[in-house]
């Protein structure tokens, strides 16, 4: 079914001469792609076929070049504006502020201090990203500058595809950012060697034992940060998905930070609860993952769960998937010139 799709949706993107070809590859891509995510996601994500014919909707095999080269644009005019500075340096600060101030609790070590900046840095960065997918188009609608690049941009849907890429390798610079300003204060001020258990009443603290090595607590801060990387980029594409619906900033950040507080608060504002959200919203797997890292450092038996990964990774994939097909559908019928 998959082939089929991908084929066929493949196919209606394509120049003449190239539908076979074009159809075999775009049927493949979608087919192989499908099985892998599956497997990645243990076949939780059930929306995985309807966002996989998003992809390849959005997917023209011909126009790679175009896209990149529209990514490009994208790229200096973002090096050039002051947001991208202002996150980054707000966000490198307040994840440093918080990891030098945190309040050590009986039994922490250094990756408890880590986790603490963690959370706070991707919370401070997802905001910022969330502003950069918001104000993508409705900027460029508010500044003046969106009926000038239309005729550039060859079709719409091109630009919509180079402003996601570009958003996608911003959030892996903020992920980054986080990490680093969470790690180094961390390693000074308290070390990031072994997790000990602490020792029994009356005994030697020599006698401590090893709760959890280094190497292991490294690879659960890395799979923290990679799962705070995808649900960041997903934040991203759902504040460019709302920027296509409004020709205002002001109502697209307005409309932005209600979805944010949405998929921040459904534990509380909805009443859902926080173990369905865990494994249904994008948003939550990097959250749990942070409390378990946290209190590993502090020697307490808590379950790591290695699914949390490549569930942060399917849902935060489906959702952009599905956001980028309305986001372009919808901005293909926009009157940008009124």
């Amino acid at each position: 079914i998959l082939f089929a799709a991908g084929a066929w949706l493949s196919v209606a993107e394509a120049p003449r001469g190239r539908r076979l070809a074009t159809g075999l590859v775009g049927g493949l891509v979608t087919a192989g792609v499908g099985v892998l995510l599956g497997v990645l996601t243990g076949g939780q994500v059930s929306l995985l076929p309807l966002a996989l014919v998003a992809a390849v909707v959005l997917l023209d095999l011909g126009g790679i070049r175009r896209v990149l080269r529209l990514a490009g644009v994208e790229v200096r005019k973002l090096a050039k504006g002051r947001l991208l500075r202002t996150g980054l340096l707000a966000t490198a600060a307040l994840t440093l502020l918080a990891t030098l101030t945190y309040d050590a609790v009986p039994g922490a070590t250094g990756w408890t201090r880590a986790a603490h900046g963690l959370g706070v840095g991707q919370w401070v960065g997802d905001v910022f990203l969330l502003v950069l997918g918001a104000t993508a188009l409705a900027g460029e609608a508010t500044g003046g500058t969106l009926k000038m690049m239309l005729p550039h941009a060859y079709r719409r849907s091109d630009w919509i595809l180079a402003k996601a890429l570009v958003l996608v390798g911003t959030a892996v610079v903020f992920a980054a950012v986080v990490a680093a300003a969470s790690l180094v204060p961390a390693a000074a001020e308290d070390g990031l060697g072994d997790v000990l258990t602490e020792p029994l009443f009356g005994e030697s603290p020599d006698s401590a034992e090893v709760f959890a090595p280094a190497r292991t607590m490294a690879s659960h801060f890395l799979v923290t940060v990679l799962a705070g990387c995808a649900a960041g980029a997903a934040l991203a594409i759902v504040g460019l998905f709302l920027s296509t619906l409004f020709d205002g900033v002001v109502a697209a950040l307005s409309s932005a930070f209600l979805v944010f507080a949405g998929i921040r608060l459904a534990d509380v504002l909805l009443a859902i609860p926080r173990e369905d959200l865990v494994h249904r919203v994008f948003a939550w797997p990097p959250v749990q993952l942070r409390e378990v890292l946290g209190k590993l450092g502090r020697g307490l038996s808590e379950r790591w769960d290695p699914s949390l990964l490549p569930t942060t990774l399917g849902l935060a994939a489906v959702t952009a998937a599905l956001l980028l097909l309305l986001a372009g559908r919808i901005f293909q019928v926009r009157d940008v010139h009124a």
